[in-house]
Order: C-alpha cells, then sequence, then structure tokens
C-alpha cells in the first residue's frame, strides 16, 4: 500500500513538473512572438495544452509566470560559471561555447526574450530582482572563476570592468541580431575568442 501511494504522489509530481515547463515554454513562445504584455492567461494556457484553471494551479498571476521565465533565462546566462562550479576551468569553457554564445547572441527569438525581460523589470519588481541578482551573480562569479588569469597589478574593478565587457559585447551582438545581422559567424567566432584571450589570456 505505501509503495503505491508513494508510486502515485511521484507521478503527480511528475506531471505537476511537465505542466510547469509547458507552461513557462508556452509564455516564452508568447513573449518571443509578440511580448508579455500583450499575451494573456488564455494564450498561455492553451499553448501548454492546459486549462486557465490549471495554470493557476501553479502560478498565481501572469507576473508570477514572468518571473519564473526571467529565472529559468537566468539559470542559462550562468551556465559558464556553473561548469566553473563543478571544476571546468571557466576560461577553457567560454572559449569552447564561444560558437554557441555567439549563435544565442545572433538568435533573433532569444535576443526578443532578453528584451522583453528588460522591458518587464521595469515593471516588475521580481523580475527587476532576478535582473539585479543575474548581474550581481554573473560579476561575482566571474571575478572568483577567472581569478587565475589575473594579471599582476589588475584592481578588483579591472576584473569586474573585463567580465562585464564581455557582457557588453554579447547584450550588444543580441541587438545587431534582432536587427539582421549580416557579419559573417565564422569571422565574429575568430574575433569573439581574440577579444577573450586579449581580456584574460
Amino acid at each position: 500500500m505505501d509503495q503505491r501511494r508513494g508510486g502515485a504522489r511521484l507521478e503527480r509530481e511528475r506531471k505537476a513538473s511537465a505542466q510547469r515547463r509547458d507552461i513557462l515554454i508556452a509564455a516564452t513562445e508568447r513573449a518571443q512572438a509578440s511580448g508579455f504584455h500583450s499575451a494573456t492567461m488564455d494564450q498561455i494556457a492553451r499553448g501548454a495544452g492546459l486549462s486557465v484553471g490549471q495554470v493557476y494551479r501553479h502560478f498565481e498571476n501572469k507576473d508570477a509566470i514572468i518571473g519564473a521565465v526571467a529565472q529559468a533565462r537566468a539559470r542559462k546566462v550562468l551556465d559558464p560559471f556553473e561548469h566553473h562550479a563543478q571544476g571546468e576551468p571557466v576560461l577553457e569553457t567560454l572559449l569552447r561555447d564561444a560558437p554557441s554564445a555567439l549563435r544565442q547572441a545572433r538568435d533573433s527569438k532569444v535576443a526578443a526574450l532578453d528584451l522583453e525581460i528588460l522591458a518587464e523589470a521595469e515593471r516588475n519588481a521580481v523580475v527587476a530582482q532576478v535582473v539585479h541578482d543575474v548581474e550581481t551573480a554573473q560579476l561575482e562569479r566571474g571575478v572568483e572563476a577567472l581569478a587565475p588569469f589575473r594579471k599582476p597589478g589588475w584592481t578588483d574593478d579591472d576584473m569586474v570592468a573585463r567580465i562585464a565587457f564581455l557582457g557588453l559585447i554579447l547584450d550588444g551582438l543580441q541587438l545587431r541580431g534582432a536587427r539582421g545581422s549580416t557579419a559573417a559567424p565564422a569571422a565574429m567566432e575568430r574575433a569573439y575568442r581574440d577579444i577573450i584571450a586579449a581580456l584574460f589570456g
């Protein structure tokens, strides 16, 4: 009997997790297509293959969904530093992942989502906190992860500036990607690798 109850509980948890994932995917797709502001709970529910009532079982309101989407995006932004936390040198991670980072930066859908999150941060305190926390975590983890590549005489401000500069490059590429950049991907990858090497090599 206990095993059956345990199995039923695990199945409910699995189903709830899958529904939550589908809601976030649907909300992300709506944001990329027409923005968070115009997305309705009905549209998000239909995109997830659920009823509006089922969506409300997982999220109090649309702002809570947007906050969860922002948090999911934040985890991807911090991925390189998570690899470092697991023992992989972060500079190697940045160089290895250069093609993927540039593809994402040139992806108009990713750019649209990030721009929507930044726009929401202006009116949604939850999203604003997520954006602030990601920026802080990027800088703090970056300084720690790249400490072995710190040159004599560099101050903490120098390290933060170099990490922030990498972020500015990728943010700028997103804007250019959203406008339809015509730069050759292979040449962009070489330039990006050269910049990483110049900053930390």
